[in-house]
């Protein structure tokens, strides 16, 4: 018997290139203006000195969300103009994603059109949060 051996591809991780990162801002620096969601992640990771001490597990670590836009904004980053289109997001905002997603994934889709805008907490109107507006909500006009 003989046994034509095929060849396997070996993966050498010590040639996969480093990943480049995005410059991301706040979504608060596109409050109002519309764009649509094309990439978005929800990952842990170390806490800043402005993470909330609530918001921090056991494990040391707190929850990130980012969102990439179709559309890239003029916005200074690090002192200095880009065109951004990565965006850090509330959880509240990653909550609303991910009841569109529904488990599904946006691999060659998109959300949108929404708007970022600050909204009161109906039970306590001193209290504001972010979150996503389309275009049948009354805060996207």
């Amino acid at each position: 018997m003989n046994k034509k051996l095929t060849q396997i591809e070996t993966i050498n991780p010590a040639n996969i290139p480093k990943p480049s990162y995005a410059p991301t801002e706040n979504i608060n620096k596109v409050a109002g203006k519309a764009f649509f969601i094309t990439g978005y992640t929800h990952n842990r990771g170390k806490p800043t000195e402005y993470t909330p001490s609530d918001k921090i597990g056991e494990d040391g670590l707190t929850d990130y969300f980012t969102i990439t836009t179709e559309e890239s904004f003029p916005l200074a980053h690090k002192g200095e103009q880009q065109e951004i289109n990565h965006f850090y997001v509330t959880s509240y905002i990653g909550s609303q994603i991910d009841r569109i997603l529904n488990g599904a994934s946006l691999d060659g889709k998109r959300i949108g059109p929404c708007k970022a805008v600050k909204r009161q907490k109906p039970d306590n109107k001193s209290q504001t949060y972010w979150a996503l507006a389309f275009e049948k909500d009354e805060d996207f006009k």
